[in-house]
């Protein structure tokens, strides 16, 4: 894929502080607007986006902790994999590591992706001693990390992406994914000034292949404004799948490779 030119809404507009009223109902109109604008420009949001983004904000950049409903968020994207055992799940967007150590003791291990180092550097602190738990600098878009997986999670990433980056994703998770294996698809569910949803997507271009097949797309509301959870589950399928290697993944410069 081409190089993508970094967006030009500032990583600020994006934050969500503990704040209330008008002021958080801002906030929401606005993140739409520049998720919205990205995606009819069919631009995915640059590395450096993010890298600035938790620059600016230090630990906790997404108010995962200091909003206490995202624990029960966190709990019920998890409890969203099928209860047989998990061997190796892959995280896809990790952050600081809120979500991980609820998939660590889920699986056997967990192989948990981001892109951007400072993100994986308090997602180790958040996640120490935790022995199952790897994490990985890398670019999803550019590949996925070696070898197979009984399970893939994805949550609040996919509408950073472009529709043919996600498709481009979806490929290669289709060649990552043991036969029968799960993927998870989360996305947040605000009460007002919706998202763009990324997951319609998902779900219209795993619906149009026979790679994959849907399980459950269920739904979780956290507050009284209506803020909550989406969740899909999509079944990986047994025949015919190509492997991630046989898909051509066009390099961006500066971004990490899988070591």
């Amino acid at each position: 894929m081409p190089h993508h030119d970094r967006p030009r809404a500032s990583p600020k507009a994006l934050t969500q502080p503990n704040v209330t009223g008008r002021r958080m109902e801002w906030r929401r109109i606005k993140n739409s607007l520049i998720l919205r604008i990205q995606a009819l420009l069919g631009k995915g949001f640059h590395r450096s986006w993010f890298e600035e983004f938790y620059r600016l904000h230090g630990p906790d950049a997404w108010s995962y902790a200091r909003n206490t409903y995202n624990e029960e968020r966190f709990e019920f994207i998890v409890e969203s994999i099928p209860h047989q055992a998990v061997d190796r799940v892959l995280e896809i967007g990790c952050a600081e590591g809120q979500m991980t150590r609820l998939l660590a003791r889920r699986a056997g291990s967990v192989v948990a992706v981001d892109f951007v180092e400072e993100a994986l550097d308090r997602a180790r602190e958040n996640c120490s001693g935790l022995s199952n738990v790897g994490f990985v600098a890398g670019d999803v878009r550019n590949g996925l990390p070696p070898g197979s997986f009984d399970a893939a999670v994805a949550s609040d990433v996919f509408y950073y992406l472009s529709v043919s980056e996600l498709l481009d994703v979806l490929r290669l998770l289709g060649g990552s994914l043991r036969p029968g294996g799960s993927l998870v698809v989360a996305e947040f569910s605000p009460g007002s000034a919706k998202l763009p949803s990324r997951l319609e997507d998902v779900l219209r271009l795993c619906g149009s292949s026979t790679a994959w097949e849907l399980v459950t797309d269920r739904s979780l509301v956290l507050r009284e404004n209506g803020d909550g959870v989406r969740v899909a589950l999509f079944r990986c399928g047994s025949g015919g799948l190509p492997t991630a290697a046989r898909f051509s993944i066009r390099t961006r410069s500066r971004l990490p490779n899988y070591s």
